[in-house]
């Protein structure tokens, strides 16, 4: 049995995605980087993703898998809706149905680290069923994880500082092993873009670089 690999993001609509990046870049630039980072993350999963994997985005709202089809993503990916709920109760839903599908795994990735996806997404797939690996962001939650075999890990107080630590505590209650992967920056605000850009890790992500600087380039030009 395959690997399934699922994105989850949001349709990147103005007034939709990235809406605290959006309070100092304005809805316009805050829905192209969003555009930008959905596209680096697909075509960076589809490199690297074995030929047999199966690829998904999980998108909201339910409606937008036609024009999500539309922005170019690799044809290797299948379109569905997410579910309604919390984002636990969403990620709860991904793996059930990903692993009743007979996915021997399931790795489920945000897209708001996509310099990240094609570095680390396979060291994501679990070693051992029962392993649960999660890739930690450097604000305290995690951008992907890796599963084989269901467990209530998610239910937690997603989008704090805490939820990383609150999911590990989880799948120790649980009674799987843990592997953490190492830290990566995450894009949130206009602060990580700046980062991202002076670490160089943008240069992994050539979509979302350009639109970054086609930001600061028209801020210059207002300045």
């Amino acid at each position: 049995m395959s690997v399934s690999f699922a994105l989850i993001a949001k349709e990147p609509a103005a007034g939709r995605a990235k809406t605290r990046l959006a309070a100092t870049v304005g809805r316009a630039a805050a829905r192209e980087i969003a555009e930008a980072m959905l596209l680096d993350s697909a075509t960076a999963l589809a490199a690297v993703a074995p030929a047999d994997a199966h690829l998904v985005l999980y998108h909201d709202p339910p409606d937008a898998a036609g024009r999500l089809a539309d922005l170019g993503l690799p044809e290797r990916f299948v379109f569905r809706a997410q579910t309604g709920g919390s984002l636990g109760d969403r990620l709860e839903d991904i793996v059930h149905s990903e692993l009743a599908a007979g996915a021997s795994a399931c790795v489920v990735a945000a897209t708001d680290s996509p310099f990240a996806v094609g570095a680390l997404v396979l060291e994501c797939v679990p070693r051992y069923r029962d392993e649960v690996v999660l890739a930690p962001c450097e604000d305290g939650g995690y951008w992907a994880v890796g599963i084989a075999r269901t467990a209530r890990i998610f239910d937690v107080e997603m989008s704090t500082t805490d939820v990383l630590a609150a999911t590990a505590v989880r799948v120790r209650a649980a009674r799987r092993r843990l592997r953490l992967l190492a830290p990566t920056l995450d894009i949130d605000v206009e602060a990580d873009l700046r980062k991202a850009s002076r670490q160089g890790v943008l240069d992994r992500a050539p979509r979302t670089a350009a639109a970054w600087a086609g930001v600061r380039q028209g801020a210059a030009l207002v300045g």
